[in-house]
């Protein structure tokens, strides 16, 4: 409906032309070694304690139902009878003192410490004082549970990145723009024809998460990952290369290692990339057409219909 002249004009403009156009899938594995260090947490606890001399044996401090206890504790016996102090751990009599004597050890897998005065007594009960420091191996709360690990595209902070975002996966070609090497290829059809080496490198990061038995993170580490592919496309001089990530998955698994005095981990990540890479350049075409002007706008109407997207139309190489 509009209103054109009655000549035609060539006109010259500038378009960017695709070149070349490639699927291409690469899987990058990377192998780490994770080192896992026991958490340990410590308490001072510092008391006085009075007890018979009549040989009772009491108990002067408890921690039944704790596991992985490291204590090392230290005994004085002060003063009360004329016999002596019996110190017991773990149901075990480790030593016998006489007043102002000490002792000390340091106990794995503690769960009681107690006393046993023997002997006449002067006042009725004999006195002692007792210093433990305790050390909790967390090591069982932090256990790495290596059926829940997780890993993600990020970046060097670890922060998660959209893969299928631009940039977020650089892609860079590292060979001469201005000085590819020929090579000739035999298409399938028997045709020959005349590529170029392209050789383009992948650079990202990959964070992995690692759980405990609860589902509560304890660990996170961040990769680098790099991998140089070299695809022939058509790409004479001028062009230039663009990579567009279509779809990314990431894989990883925890290997225990075989030495069990061992303080580290194993994890293999599989990155699967589905890439789409183009060689484009710019050309000059020469177009024929007319000069046109709108058309008059119909009275009444004002409604503007919105517009069919025509489909895509797939590339095909030949």
């Amino acid at each position: 409906m509009s209103v054109q002249s009655m000549f035609t004009e060539k006109q010259c403009i500038n378009v960017l032309k695709v070149f070349d156009w490639v699927n291409r899938f690469v899987n990058i594995r990377l192998k780490e070694v994770i080192e896992i260090k026991p958490i340990i947490e410590s308490n001072l606890i510092c008391c006085r304690f009075s007890i018979p001399c009549d040989g009772t044996r009491t108990t002067v401090w408890s921690g039944i139902g704790i596991k992985n206890l490291v204590g090392s504790i230290t005994i004085r016996y002060c003063s009360g009878c004329d016999g002596t102090m019996d110190v017991i751990v773990n149901d075990k009599k480790l030593a016998s003192l006489k007043i102002g004597q000490t002792f000390s050890a340091t106990v794995n897998q503690l769960t009681t410490v107690e006393v046993q005065c023997n002997g006449q007594p002067v006042s009725g009960f004999c006195d002692g004082e007792l210093q433990i420091k305790v050390h909790f191996d967390l090591r069982d709360e932090n256990e790495i549970d290596i059926q829940n690990v997780k890993c993600f595209l990020s970046d060097r902070e670890g922060n998660p990145l959209d893969p299928l975002k631009p940039g977020t996966i650089e892609c860079k070609e590292i060979s001469d723009p201005h000085n590819r090497r020929n090579v000739n290829i035999t298409l399938p059809n028997g045709k020959m024809v005349i590529l170029q080496i392209v050789e383009v490198l992948k650079t990202g990061f990959v964070t992995v998460q690692f759980f405990n038995k609860k589902g509560e993170i304890i660990k996170v580490c961040t990769f680098p990952f790099s991998e140089i592919e070299r695809f022939f496309l058509c790409a004479p001089e001028g062009t230039t290369v663009d990579c567009e990530i279509t779809d990314f998955q990431c894989k990883v698994h925890a290997i225990p290692s075989l030495n069990k005095s061992a303080k580290c981990i194993d994890i293999v990540i599989s990155l699967d990339i589905c890439q789409s890479v183009q060689t484009v350049g710019e050309v000059k075409l020469e177009i024929e057409g007319k000069e046109c002007k709108p058309r008059s706008e119909l009275e009444g109407i004002t409604v503007c219909p919105k517009p069919k997207i025509p489909p895509q139309c797939p590339f095909i190489f030949t």
